[in-house]
């Protein structure tokens, strides 16, 4: 299941995303942690490609709302959760490329 997911997030597009967000919310799983872990795989994807984060998102926003409400709060906690990581992380790589030196900078 987690492979179908991952193939939808690689060949979605503005052209086809009708098509394959139906497919994609066929295959969107009941149980909460396999909901979380999907949610995490489409988020880590649309970080690694901007260009297609806004499709990303809309994939999200579909499998988040198409559940009960008490899953669609769990997944949007988990939703939040996992974007506060991904910015700490960046944050911390950004503020530890601005303080090290380039290699060609003398270090005194």
């Amino acid at each position: 299941m987690c492979l179908q997911i991952r193939a939808i997030l690689n060949k979605i597009s503005s052209v086809n995303f009708t098509k394959l967000r139906k497919r994609w919310l066929s295959l969107i799983p009941n149980d909460t942690d396999l909901l979380n872990e999907v949610i995490r795989l489409a988020v880590s994807k649309a970080i690694d490609e901007p260009m297609f984060q806004c499709i990303y998102s809309r994939l999200i926003s579909n499998a988040i709302s198409s559940k009960p409400s008490c899953i669609a709060k769990s997944l949007h906690r988990t939703l939040m959760n996992h974007i506060h990581v991904l910015l700490q992380v960046n944050i911390t790589r950004i503020l530890i490329q601005a303080v090290t030196p380039f290699p060609f900078e003398s270090q005194s």
